[in-house]
């Protein structure tokens, strides 16, 4: 385990990370995920602010990226005229990911906080409080994993990534990295299930909503690459 201030921002990225995570998840499963995904990733302004408070200094391109990407999520969470969705599970869904964001940027800002710690060391502390907070809310509701082995291999392959994924983030810090430009590179992983959600689920937005995503992944990536 970490100690002193690590540890303290290792366990605060722990909770971060499961509110993050449930609401992330539920806006996916209740609303339209090439839409709900984007807007999650309006969490890059929150490890960019912060960078920025610290003394890091963006180049105006950067600037221009963030403005660029929280007009994009803006656009892509207006609600179609014609939503897969019920219009009430539509909101429910974007306001899910707006938490989602929150919780997650600043899950970022501590993770990188926690990074002096170790990338190990960080990990089971996040990892042991994100647990404590999930597993009990889960049995709760009745929630627990069950199904065929088919059913679980892709739980344990989530969880293997997300893992996976902190991990590099905090070595991204350990080998000298600024806040404001990996915070924001972290927060790209929108991409990868928008693509997924139009081949596996068939996914259509209206134009308005194309260009949203659109504007705001490519928001993000101008942060990242300025």
């Amino acid at each position: 385990m970490p100690s002193g201030e690590p540890l303290y921002a290792a366990l605060g990225a722990g909770a971060c990370g499961a509110i993050g995570l449930v609401a992330l998840y539920r806006a996916l499963a209740i609303g339209v995920m090439s839409i709900a995904a984007p807007i999650s990733a309006l969490a890059a302004v929150i490890p960019f602010v912060w960078g920025m408070a610290a003394g890091e200094s963006p180049k105006s391109l950067q600037l221009f990226g963030a403005v660029l990407a929280l007009s994009g999520a803006v656009l892509a969470a207006r609600e179609p005229s014609h939503a897969p969705v019920s219009r009430e599970r539509f909101r429910e869904s974007v306001g899910l990911a707006l938490v989602s964001a929150v919780a997650l940027g600043f899950g970022l800002v501590l993770l990188g906080e926690a990074a002096p710690g170790g990338a190990m060391p960080v990990l089971v502390a996040d990892r042991i409080v994100t647990t404590l907070l999930i597993l009990p809310l889960a049995l709760f509701r009745g929630q627990g994993p069950r199904g065929s082995l088919w059913v679980l291999a892709p739980m344990v392959a989530v969880g293997t990534f997300d893992t996976t994924a902190n991990a590099l983030y905090i070595f991204a810090f350990n080998e000298g990295g600024l806040m404001s430009m990996i915070g924001v590179l972290a927060s790209l992983y929108p991409v990868t299930t928008v693509l997924l959600a139009r081949g596996f689920l068939a996914e259509r937005f209206e134009r308005h909503q194309a260009i949203g995503v659109i504007v705001a992944l490519a928001g993000v990536a101008l942060v990242g690459v300025a």
